[in-house]
């Protein structure tokens, strides 16, 4: 469920559905997946509110519980951060 994504720089970059959503993940399997991996940033692309609805939990706090930084940069559906978007939710 997770794909990589390369980018040809050190680390790696990760997508997927969200977890426990619906047809997507309805038991949670990816973040097994994520923790295989490695994963230890999340950037969440929906607000708490659309999480908490579409998941059933609080994502956030989820994430925090497995020691995962949780940077929140939410946008419409199917659209895409403004350019350097990410880089200033870092600073």
């Amino acid at each position: 469920m997770l794909t990589e994504i390369p980018l040809g720089t050190p680390g790696q970059l990760y997508r997927s559905p969200m977890p426990f959503h619906g047809d997507y993940d309805p038991e949670g399997a990816i973040l097994d997946e994520a923790q295989r991996h490695g994963v230890d940033v999340v950037v969440m692309l929906v607000s708490d509110q659309e999480a908490r609805e579409k998941s059933g939990r609080d994502l956030a706090d989820l994430y925090l519980g497995l020691g995962w930084e949780v940077l929140q940069l939410p946008i419409p559906d199917y659209d895409a951060p403004e350019a350097g978007a990410l880089a200033r939710l870092r600073d």
